[in-house]
C-alpha cells in the first residue's frame, strides 16, 4: 500500500494534469471560434446554422 502522502501527490498530479487538458482544450476552441468568425459567408451559406440563406 502506498504512503499517504504518495497518494495524495499522484491525485494532484492527475487532476493538475486533466486541468491543465481541459484549459487547452478550451483556448483551442475559442481560437476555433474566432477563425469561424472571421470566414466571410460563401455564396449566402451560414457557416453557423449549416442551412443556406435567402438572399
Amino acid at each position: 500500500m502506498k504512503p499517504k502522502n504518495q497518494t495524495i501527490q499522484a491525485e494532484n498530479l492527475k487532476k493538475n494534469f486533466y486541468e491543465d487538458f481541459l484549459n487547452r482544450l478550451k483556448k483551442i476552441n475559442n481560437d476555433l471560434k474566432e477563425v469561424k468568425e472571421s470566414l466571410p459567408e460563401i455564396n449566402g451559406f451560414n457557416r453557423d446554422s449549416k442551412t443556406e440563406t435567402c438572399k
